[in-house]
């Protein structure tokens, strides 16, 4: 089968087609990645701006061309921080689902730790189980990850992102030292508040937890819904 994977992140818009059997990559046909900074705005406002919508769609709209011309069987979309915060984050997912003719699917920060992990440990003999920590740092939100080989122990989804960050405390190029100090000290508490043990497993999709025991094989057919296109995408 072959499959197209646009991941519309809160920086930058990836496309990913390859052939799949059985749940492995066979053959890698294209790898794309832009700048789009669609999560621009985002923290300060709660909205994706109309600029940042505009690239984003410029964009989208050549990878359909793109992905026209390789004709995969299947088209799917992930989309991230970005989208989940804005208020019209599920507006922009369901014009991407009709205007470009993909499966569209807005991950949690659980799912997109999950799958972060997944992809990262996919390599590992099945007999390695040694402990391993995945640090992901996104546009919008930076997930970590520890695991031992291909099961998961504990995730967690901060909201510390460079989109974010940067649009908080850097207003000039390049940033000046108390800028940086800013992002710093910011990145460390929301770190810290993260690492703080929550009541309810999963109630927030920023809270920290362990995760049961071969909860989330590398299946990708753990409690969370995903789908198996977008457990493929991060092989």
């Amino acid at each position: 089968m072959r499959v197209a994977i646009v991941d519309a992140g809160t920086n930058t818009t990836r496309l990913f087609v390859a052939e799949v059997e059985n749940g492995v990559i066979t053959a890698q046909l294209e790898r794309i990645s832009k700048v789009t900074r669609l999560g621009a705005g985002v923290d300060a406002t709660g909205l994706l701006s109309p600029e940042a919508l505009e690239r984003e769609h410029r964009v989208l709209a050549e990878y359909k061309s793109r992905m026209d011309e390789l004709a995969p069987d299947r088209r799917v979309a992930v989309m991230t921080s970005a989208v989940r915060d804005a208020r019209n984050g599920q507006e922009l997912a369901d014009t991407v689902a009709a205007r470009y003719g993909l499966e569209v699917q807005v991950l949690t920060g659980s799912q997109e730790a999950r799958l972060t992990y997944l992809g990262a440990t996919d390599d590992l003999p099945a007999g390695d189980h040694r402990t391993v920590l995945v640090a992901d740092i996104g546009g919008g939100s930076t997930e970590m990850v520890v695991g031992h080989g291909h099961e998961l122990d504990f995730h967690v989804s901060t909201q510390a992102g460079v989109v974010r960050q940067a649009d908080r405390h850097i207003s000039q190029d390049p940033p000046t030292a108390s800028e940086l100090d800013a992002v710093a000290a910011d990145a460390r508490a929301i770190i810290a508040r993260a690492s703080r043990p929550q009541s309810a497993p999963g109630s927030s999709s920023r809270s920290a937890w362990r995760a049961p025991r071969r909860s989330w094989p590398p299946s990708c057919s753990g409690s969370t819904p995903t789908t198996p296109s977008a457990c493929t995408a991060t092989r």
